[in-house]
């Protein structure tokens, strides 16, 4: 993983974009949504490939 890459966060199935290092995580910003820029940070356990999520693109969700 490097900054820039894109990766989903499990947790709430969101598209983020890594930011920097943090710990044993990231600082990443939600790609996509009312809430695109917002910044936090995540576990990098938590944060995969779209191919590799298990998840499916949810229509319509909230991304709170």
């Amino acid at each position: 993983m490097k900054a820039g890459d894109k990766k989903i966060f499990t947790k709430s199935g969101n598209e983020v974009r890594l930011i920097e290092r943090s710990g044993d995580g990231w600082i990443v910003e939600r790609t996509k949504g009312r809430s695109a820029g917002k910044q936090m940070w995540c576990p990098e356990r938590a944060l995969v490939n779209r191919k590799n999520s298990g998840l499916t693109e949810r229509r319509g969700s909230s991304d709170g």
